[in-house]
């Protein structure tokens, strides 16, 4: 599938719909993957959802070739064994967020090192998952608003599918704090 999409960009010459496409191949990529861990796990109902958030977020650093722009990212994850009813929809919420801070939270030029710091725990039957970046802060999370699919897609998985809950701090950079019950 991502050959394909590979292919039609070759022939686009808009930025804004290679964009769209791109997008578009990351939310592929991010199921694809959980599907991978599955297939190499001894369970096919559960994943090592911490070592599924390390490869994802290095794949999102190659795509968006941010290593090379001097992002830094540490992920301090433990290895909980998520079930696929709640990894698919948690693997997707983290590629939409983890995109958004490589697009928008270093706009060039930056001064001083670019970090990103991912910690994944489970705590008392919910997940809590922290990003924060000390990016430009308000600027890289966008408004109530705005209409993106990745905001909506955010959204829709967090409160409606998983039950979960949000919550945005953009005093230093952007603090991100996800909990998604287990159950």
């Amino acid at each position: 599938m991502n050959s394909l999409i590979n292919l039609q960009m070759r022939v686009l010459d808009d930025e804004g719909v290679k964009t769209i496409f791109r997008d578009t191949q990351n939310r592929i990529r991010s199921m694809a993957m959980i599907h991978e861990k599955l297939i190499q796990s001894d369970s096919l109902i559960r994943i090592d959802f911490g070592q599924y958030i390390q490869d994802l977020c290095r794949a999102l650093l190659r795509t968006f070739a941010a290593a090379e722009s001097g992002v830094r990212m540490s992920v301090d994850a433990e290895p909980v064994h998520v079930p696929l009813k709640i990894a698919v929809p948690c693997g997707l919420v983290i590629n939409e967020l983890f995109s958004n801070v490589l697009k928008y939270a270093f706009p060039e030029p930056f001064e001083g090192q670019k970090e990103v710091h991912i910690t994944f725990k489970e705590n008392d039957g919910q997940l809590e998952l922290i990003m924060r970046d000390n990016g430009v802060g308000k600027r890289t999370v966008r408004t109530k608003s705005d209409t993106s699919l990745g905001r909506e897609l955010v959204e829709l998985l967090i409160v409606q599918q998983l039950n979960g809950s949000m919550n945005i701090e953009t005093d230093q950079g952007t603090r991100i704090v996800l909990h998604i019950p287990l159950e």
